[in-house]
C-alpha cells in the first residue's frame, strides 16, 4: 500500500503528526491517515457540494400550509414540538401536593366560602361563585364553582389570606418554630409569610440559600407556594372558564385537562405546555366534573390494597364529608343510609350496582379526587421535556408565504398583520 504525502512541506506534515500523537499516546499510521483525510481534495470537494446544495435549498420558493389555522394563529396560542424523551417533573409529587393543598382551602374552608358568597353579591361582582354547582351529570356532594374576575380582588382577599394560612402549615410541617427567617449570625430576612407574598425581593437569593441549607423539601415547598400565589398561577387558572377554555378530554385514556376552543369544544390535539398550569386546570376540572365510574372503581381498588392508608378510616372520612348529599339522595329515594359503604368488608367491588351507588355518592368528593389524582393521573401523565421548538402566529406566518385553512370564518383582529383572511369563491354570496 502506498501513502501519498500531503502537498505541504514534509517537516510541517511530520510536526502535525507529532502534535496529534503526543497528547493521545497514539502510535502507527492512523494519525497520519487522519491528517491526510482532512487535507484530502476529494473530501473538500464533497463538503463544497453539500454546502452548495444547502444554499440551493434555501433559495427554493415554497409556502407553508396550516390546517385549523384559526386555532393555530389565534392570539395567546403557542405551537410546541417537543424534542427528546419525556422526563418526570422536578420536585416529584410536591408539584401537585401544593396546589391540591391550596385548592382545599379555597373550596373546603368555610371562611373562604363566606368570603366568596359575600363578594359574589356585591355590585362590582369581582368573583363568580355558584355554591350549589352541579355538572351535567347532576351529581352533588362536590365543590362550588369559583372564578376570579378582578385581579385586585385576588390580591387583597385571596392572596393575603392564603399566604398566612399556608405559611403556618408549612412551618408546622417542617417543624420550624420561628416565623421569621434568621441566619446563624442572627441577621433577619423577614418572615416566611413575606417571602411567600413576594415582599422579600432584595433578600430572595439569600433566603433561598438559607432554606436550601435547612431542608431541600422545605425550600421547594415555599417556592411552589410562592409561585402559585405571588407569581399568580392560581389567579391564572381560576380566571379561566370551565368547559369553555379548559376541561377534560372525551377520549378514553387521557386524564389531564386540555384547552377548549369554545363551549364544550375540547381541542383534543392540544395540551397546556406549562406543567403547573396543566396540573391546576386538571384539579379544577375534576373538582367540577367529578371522577367517572371507571375512575371511582379503580380508586377504590387501589385504596383497598394500599398499605400506606387505613383503608376503612379513609373511606369513612369520604362518606362523612358527603353525609348531607348522601342523606338528601336517600330521602328522595326513600332508602336507608348505606351501612355497607363504611367498610371494605361489606363493600363488594365486583358488585356493579354498589359501585354505581358509590359513584353517585362520592365521585365529586374533594378527598377522593385528591387520592385518585395523586395515585393515578399525576404520577402517570405529568411529564416534561428539556427541549422544544416553539412557534406562535408571528413566527409561523411572519416569514415566507403561508396558506391556512379552517372550517370557521374567524377574522381575529389580534392575528398578525401579514395574515389576510379570504373566502373561497363558492363562499361569496
Amino acid at each position: 500500500t502506498s501513502l501519498k504525502l500531503a502537498s505541504v512541506p514534509c517537516t510541517k506534515f511530520l510536526n502535525d503528526i507529532h502534535e496529534k500523537v503526543k497528547p493521545k499516546n497514539l502510535e502507527g499510521v492512523y494519525p497520519a491517515f487522519c491528517i491526510l483525510r482532512d487535507q484530502s481534495t476529494q473530501l473538500k470537494k464533497e463538503r463544497k457540494e453539500k454546502l452548495e446544495l444547502l444554499y440551493s435549498i434555501d433559495e427554493f420558493k415554497f409556502f407553508d400550509i396550516l390546517d385549523e389555522s384559526d386555532e393555530i394563529l389565534r392570539h395567546g396560542k403557542e405551537l410546541n414540538y417537543t424534542l427528546g424523551l419525556a422526563k418526570p417533573l422536578d420536585g416529584g409529587s410536591m408539584r401537585w401536593e401544593i396546589p391540591l393543598l391550596i385548592f382545599k382551602f379555597i373550596f373546603c374552608d368555610q371562611k373562604f366560602r363566606e368570603i366568596f358568597r359575600a363578594s359574589s353579591q356585591s355590585d362590582d361582582y369581582p368573583v363568580v361563585f355558584e355554591e350549589n354547582f352541579r355538572p351535567v351529570t347532576g351529581i352533588g356532594g362536590g365543590c362550588p364553582l369559583v372564578r376570579f374576575i378582578k385581579h385586585e380582588y385576588f390580591i387583597k382577599n385571596i392572596k393575603l389570606n392564603l399566604s398566612r394560612e399556608l405559611s403556618k402549615i408549612l412551618l408546622e410541617r417542617f417543624r420550624e418554630k420561628n416565623t421569621d427567617i434568621i441566619d446563624d449570625n442572627g441577621e433577619e430576612y423577614g418572615s416566611y409569610e413575606d417571602f411567600i407574598k413576594g415582599e422579600s425581593f432584595d433578600k430572595e437569593n439569600k433566603i433561598i440559600e438559607l432554606l436550601k441549607a435547612k431542608n431541600q423539601d422545605m425550600l421547594n415547598s415555599f417556592l411552589l407556594v410562592k409561585a402559585w400565589l405571588s407569581h399568580e398561577l392560581l389567579y391564572h387558572v381560576m380566571s379561566y372558564r370551565y368547559r369553555v377554555e379548559y376541561g377534560l378530554s372525551e377520549k378514553k385514556g387521557k386524564e389531564i385537562a386540555i384547552p377548549f376552543r369554545g363551549k364544550d369544544l375540547p381541542s383534543e390535539n392540544s395540551e397546556f405546555s406549562h406543567p403547573d398550569i396543566m396540573i391546576g386546570f386538571t384539579i379544577l376540572s375534576y373538582l367540577y366534573r367529578g371522577l367517572d365510574l371507571i375512575q371511582v372503581k379503580h380508586g377504590l381498588i387501589k385504596l383497598k390494597s394500599d398499605p400506606k392508608q387505613d383503608r376503612d378510616s379513609l373511606l369513612q372520612k369520604w362518606v362523612q364529608e358527603n353525609q348531607n348529599w348522601i342523606n338528601e339522595q336517600n330521602q328522595k329515594e326513600n332508602e336507608q343510609f348505606p351501612e355497607w359503604l363504611t367498610s371494605f368488608r361489606t363493600l363488594d367491588l365486583e358488585h356493579e350496582d354498589k359501585i354505581k351507588k358509590v359513584y353517585f355518592y362520592l365521585s365529586r368528593n374533594f378527598s377522593f379526587i385528591d387520592y385518585y389524582l395523586s395515585n393515578f393521573t399525576f404520577p402517570n401523565d405529568t411529564k416534561c421535556y428539556e427541549m422544544k421548538l416553539t412557534g406562535n402566529a408571528h413566527t409561523l406566518a411572519g416569514e415566507g408565504k403561508t396558506k391556512g385553512f379552517s372550517g370557521t370564518d374567524d377574522r381575529n383582529d389580534t392575528m398578525p398583520e401579514s395574515v389576510v383572511p379570504k373566502r373561497l369563491p363558492s363562499q361569496h354570496g
